[in-house]
């Protein structure tokens, strides 16, 4: 090398010391400047400066915003009180630093988990550029997290959970796509969530139970078809279910559980094939299962108790083999329970108690379920008849009737109790199989009795048919009907007689209104009304009116092949049949016949009315027989 050239090397060599020197010289400058600021904002010590100096001249290894930055969360959060700060604010490279991640001269992770991080987050995390990660669990940082979160667009997992965070979920979180995972649970905040949450098509795990969230579920999640892990439960989420969840066929756990959800759980639901959990349990649900919940072949828990769901359970639940656990406690539930759960071998949790379920179905699943109390049973009240509706098999049933707290009567398999005096019962039902189970029904309050007993008694005279009845124990009681008919099939009321309500009493009607009716066999009826509109019933009585010739008969009786009827009677003039709806079927005309026969073609077995008129308009029906 000639000495030009050794001489432009060494002056090369000089200017970058000297170079090197200003630059030095302006990075003390702007460092002295930059904790001056510093002093007056946080009041630091000497020696924290003195650490702080340090740092910034490493910074040539890390990108200087992002150091910047990590020193105001340092200064932000206590980090002189931190469990675990190694390195922090030393001359040791960021990379060095607790819980930092460095990639490329860039801050791409920082895990503080369960490190007593105590305050707030500044405002300056959000110039971390190219941050992905996010670890601040278990902490007691407060305030709300910042806006300028937003700007992270590199960040994929963003965990905040177990600290004291306050305020909205900020709605910038919906710029960042690249999320993938989001917890913010166990903390404090609060008002709607944010609907900008359904644009990050790459969310695949949301978490923002136990905090103080109100209004409804966005139907923006409905977007969120990587989403495999939903939990917004114990919030104070109200209004219903959107219907939109259902698009979210890759989802594997939704837990909406202890908020105020109202409606029904929509049959959408069903789409989610991929689902393993779905806990709905301490909302205010309403109406029945959908049936669509059949479709979730793969779901081995369902949790829907502490609601107001009612009816009765969906059969194509059978459909679910892999279930577990099948939560239904403290509903409205009825009906009978599908015969096929007992085929679902792997169902060991299976708390059905505080609904509305009786033994229907319930003795096959006896050695599986937990099933005991239900809600009281009705007992319906028919005239001085009670009974109840307890399914189950009736040779299995006990019932023990009560009547003002003393046991009157204990039946098996016959669920209905006849009555005889006034008071307070109710009734206790067991079953032989169902053991666990004990039935116990509401109160009936029998303040009064309708009629025991009527006793009706007709006959004919002088054109009329005379009535009578007597009444046995009459309470309450309010008026009568009588009700008359031809066939003794169908029944027409022709009187209404106002009751005297008390006592023993005797009544009586004439039914003289016979003039136009050719027939000489009346059937009568009484019914009863009391004062509530319930209504007993009489025996039925016939009448049959005297023709003028009292010796009449016909023949054959029944008719068997023979096609030829012989009326055994004289002054005959005309003869109707007709079949037991009244339907006439033959008519013949005489003008004074004796013995008239009459041919019957084409009638087929069964019974029917042969009605006789005679020349003085003596009337007679007899019931003629086909086989």
């Amino acid at each position: 090398m000639n000495q030009f050239s050794l001489f432009n090397v060494l002056n090369v060599v000089l200017l970058m010391i000297l170079n090197y020197s200003i630059r030095v010289r302006i990075k003390i400058r702007q460092t002295l400047v930059y904790f001056a600021l510093m002093k007056h904002v946080y009041r630091l010590s000497i020696s924290t400066l003195l650490i702080a100096f340090f740092s910034v001249t490493v910074k040539a290894q890390t990108n200087v915003q992002d150091s910047l930055a990590l020193v105001d969360i340092y200064n932000s959060t206590n980090g002189a009180s931190w469990t675990i700060k190694n390195n922090w604010l030393s001359k040791q490279p960021v990379s060095k630093w607790y819980g930092i991640t460095i990639s490329a001269n860039k801050v791409i992770g920082i895990a503080l988990i369960n490190n007593n991080l105590t305050g707030t987050l500044p405002s300056s995390m959000g110039n971390i550029t190219y941050l992905n990660t996010i670890h601040l669990e278990q902490n007691f940082l407060t305030g709300s997290i910042p806006q300028t979160i937003g700007n992270l667009y590199f960040l994929q997992l963003f965990s905040i959970s177990g600290n004291k965070f306050t305020g909205r979920i900020p709605q910038t979180l919906g710029n960042l796509s690249l999320l993938s995972y989001v917890d913010l649970s166990f903390n404090n905040f609060s008002d709607t969530i944010p609907s900008e949450l359904g644009s990050l098509s790459n969310l695949g795990n949301l978490f923002l139970f136990s905090n103080n969230l109100t209004g409804h579920i966005p139907t923006s999640f409905g977007n969120l078809t990587s989403l495999q892990y939903l939990s917004l439960d114990y919030n104070h989420l109200s209004d219903t279910i959107p219907n939109s969840l259902g698009n979210l066929y890759k989802l594997k756990t939704l837990t909406l559980s202890n908020n105020a959800l109202t409606g029904a759980i929509p049959s959408s639901i069903g789409n989610l094939s991929s689902l393993l959990k779905l806990d709905l349990n301490s909302n205010q649900l309403t109406g029945s299962i959908p049936s669509s919940i059949g479709n979730l072949i793969n779901i081995n828990t369902i949790s829907l108790q502490y609601n107001r769901l009612s009816g009765a359970l969906p059969i194509s639940i059978n459909n679910l083999s892999a279930l577990t656990t099948l939560n239904l406690n403290n509903n409205h539930l009825s009906g009978e329970l599908p015969l096929g759960l007992i085929n679902i071998s792997g169902l060991t949790n299976f708390p059905i108690y505080n609904n509305h379920f009786t033994f229907a179905g319930m003795e096959a699943i006896a050695n599986d379920a937990l099933y005991s109390p239900q809600g009281n049973i009705s007992i319906i009240q028919k005239g001085t008849t009670l009974c109840v509706s307890v399914g189950g098999t009736p040779a299995n049933n006990t019932f023990q009737w009560y009547k003002n707290s003393k046991l009157v009567a204990t039946i098996i398999s016959d669920s209905t109790y006849t009555v005889t005096s006034t008071g307070s019962y109710w009734v206790v039902v067991k079953n032989s199989v169902a053991t666990q189970l004990t039935l116990y029904s509401d109160t009936a309050i029998v303040s009064t009795l309708p009629i025991n007993n009527i006793s009706l008694k007709a006959l004919a005279a002088s054109g009329q048919n005379l009535l009578s009845w007597q009444t046995v124990n009459e309470v309450n009681n309010k008026s009568f009907v009588v009700e008359r008919s031809l066939n003794g099939i169908g029944y027409t009321k022709i009187a209404t007689i106002n009751a005297i309500g008390i006592g023993n009493n005797n009544y009586s009607f004439s039914d003289n209104n016979l003039i136009g009716i050719e027939n000489s066999v009346f059937y009568y009826r009484i019914q009863s009304i009391d004062k509530e509109g319930n209504v007993d019933c009489s025996n039925v009585v016939l009448v049959d009116v005297p023709l003028v010739n009292n010796i009449i008969s016909i023949y054959p009786n029944p008719l068997r092949g023979i096609e030829m009827l012989t009326i055994n009677a004289n002054h005959i003039c005309e003869i109707r049949v007709s079949d037991i709806n009244g339907k006439v079927i033959n008519i013949a005309s005489y003008y004074d016949a004796t013995k008239p026969q009459l041919t019957l073609n084409s009638l087929i077995p069964g019974i029917y009315f042969v009605k006789l008129k005679q020349v003085d308009g003596g009337l007679k029906t007899i019931k003629l027989i086909k086989e």
